[in-house]
């Protein structure tokens, strides 16, 4: 992964020890010299992941009564435009792409038709009716070099007469677009434009299946069964790519592993799946204290999404895929760090109670759990909510933004900024891409402390040029025990050794900001102060002592799965259990 430089290039090559001796020819060093693309004799190199790349999924409930969500999302989705447009570098390189929530209801078509409903395909069409310029590909596609925006969107914004600018026209959310100012033609892609597109997108409409499953349509959006068979070929980028995936929905979900919940030939209370209406996904999806009783109005404590366990450990018995498997997918899906997930939806969280009553034909429904203005309503989502919890500080719930008013309250911003300032944060970083180890006695190790980490960094200046050439940076030597985590940008992790020279560089913990923990970045002065991450992402290469993550051992090898240090039961195979 390319960052830029300081005044050039960076390569950092893999090597035994953290540094060279002075004095050394010009180019060379403990790791010896560093070549064009970063490689020294030995270990492999690999990359530091500077990626200044976002793929934004929108997964937008369809159904009925939506009109008003959907259309406050549209109008307030400039928050997260601006939020991200203030990243440092500028605007990062983004694909935006929008599901429904439509995934038919099973075998059965004359309800919700045509089965298998969008099957979560990414929806690029103009709106019936309608004149606007959906993108030119199956997703809004937007790339960043040097703060000139490009992209597959139509450029749409004009100025109004008089002068004035036809819309904002922001890359920032300070700065206006040349050419949008005093009636000039307004020739560049900027935010308005790509609020326009989607706009176009995400009015999806309200003629969407009324069983929404937005777990299952997120999924079935993301899957690839290999490199070149996806059911949306090129939305979701590598690895280093961030993925932000946010719901939208009045109702909970209901995403079915058993097709046969759907049946519409069972209508009563009586049958064996109850009356046909979405009380059966909170029934078939949910397990409450007390237990879940359809005929009788309830208040309901401890309610959580139902697993396998409570239907007596068959897997077939469960009728909605459990919590646990989305949960499984979404995070092998994006190595750790890398996924943020955001539910605009009904409040729910732990220790809330759910009401359910019995309407006027005995037929049992689920209270609210919000109302706004309007005929806004929404419904307790208890599933969605889980699996948003389950990714901490990289999981958004506007209901948590915003004092429990979900998906009712007029303000979607909350959520937006939120999910922008994650975003932010996690495209400054510049994270090792795979684990730093250690040697010692022959063997490897996972490090544990930014000491241990072996690293060569080089200064590489008119790089593919015959002027090329390239000088050691040092390593930074603090003046006492500096701090071993990543300090927020502009913080010092302390003072340099009085005969340090700067530049110079440094590892520190990121937690669970990076994937393998680990980040690099310099100290410009003798205070430190200056700290900068890795400056962004347009020039070096950059490699450190790793092994790769692929291979069982490299972070397993200890038989015991330890999340603090990147392992999961995805990427350990057998050996974490």
């Amino acid at each position: 992964m390319r960052i830029n430089a300081i005044a050039g290039l960076i390569f950092l090559v893999g090597c035994g020890s953290g540094g060279g001796d002075e004095g050394e020819a010009e180019g060379e060093g403990a790791c010896g010299p560093a070549t064009e693309d970063g490689v020294s004799s030995s270990p492999a190199p690999l990359p530091i992941s500077a990626s200044r790349d976002i793929d934004l999924l929108f997964v937008i409930d369809n159904s009925q009564a939506m009109e008003t969500s959907q259309a406050r999302l549209i109008a307030q989705f400039d928050t997260l435009l601006q939020t991200l447009g203030e990243t440092e570098g500028g605007f990062p390189n983004a694909h935006v792409g929008v599901v429904s929530t439509d995934m038919g209801a099973g075998p059965y078509a004359s309800r919700c038709a045509p089965i298998g409903g969008d099957s979560g395909r990414l929806l690029h069409r103009a709106p019936v009716g309608t004149t606007c310029s959906p993108p030119g590909d199956a997703f809004i596609q937007i790339d960043n070099a040097n703060n000139i925006l490009s992209g597959n969107i139509a450029n749409v914004d004009t100025p109004n007469p008089g002068g004035a600018p036809g819309c904002q026209g922001l890359l920032s959310g300070s700065t206006p677009v040349p050419g949008m100012l005093n009636g000039e033609p307004d020739t560049a892609i900027d935010l308005c434009d790509i609020r326009a597109a989607f706009k176009c997108i995400a009015d999806l409409g309200t003629d969407g299946c009324g069983f929404e499953q937005p777990l299952e349509a997120a999924r079935r959006a993301l899957t690839c069964v290999d490199e070149e068979t996806c059911t949306n070929p090129g939305f979701v980028r590598g690895d280093d790519a961030l993925l932000a995936v946010v719901f939208l929905g009045d109702e909970d979900d209901c995403s079915a592993r058993d097709g046969t919940v759907f049946d519409p030939l069972q209508t009563t209370v009586e049958s064996e799946l109850g009356a046909f209406n979405s009380y059966r996904c909170f029934e078939y999806g949910v397990t409450c204290d007390p237990v879940i009783d359809r005929t009788g109005n309830q208040t309901l404590s401890n309610c959580r999404s139902k697993t396998v366990e409570d239907v007596g450990g068959d897997l077939d018995d469960l009728k909605l895929f459990p919590i646990q498997e989305y949960y499984d997918f979404f995070s092998t899906r994006k190595l750790r760090g890398r996924l943020v997930m955001a539910a605009i939806s009904g409040p729910y969280a732990p220790g809330d109670t759910v009401s359910t009553t019995l309407n006027a034909s005995l037929e049992p429904d689920v209270e609210p759990s919000c109302t706004g203005p309007g005929t806004a309503t929404g419904f307790p989502a208890i599933r969605i909510q889980e699996l948003v919890r389950r990714f901490g500080d990289n999981g958004v719930i506007l209901a948590d933004e915003n004092a429990g008013s979900g998906i009712c309250t007029t303000e979607f911003a909350p959520a937006l900024t939120r999910v922008g300032d994650i975003v932010r944060s996690r495209l400054a970083r510049s994270c090792v891409a795979s684990p730093l180890i250690q040697e010692t006695k022959g063997a490897t190790a996972l490090i544990d402390d930014p000491s241990q980490a072996s690293c060569c960094v080089f200064h590489v200046q008119d790089v593919r040029t015959a002027d090329e050439r390239s000088q050691e940076v040092p390593r930074c030597e603090f003046a006492a025990d500096a701090r071993t985590d990543c300090p927020p940008v502009g913080e010092s992790p302390g003072a340099l050794a009085p005969d340090a020279t700067t530049p110079c560089w440094y590892v520190c913990d990121a937690g669970a900001d990076c994937a393998y923990r680990w980040e690099l970045r310099f100290c410009r002065d003798a205070s430190c102060e200056s700290a900068t991450l890795a400056p962004a992402p347009t020039g070096t290469y950059g490699t450190c002592l790793t092994c790769n993550p692929a291979d069982l051992g490299c972070l397993c090898g200890d038989g015991i799965c330890d999340d603090s240090v990147g392992e999961t039961a995805g990427n350990c195979a057998g050996d974490c259990r």
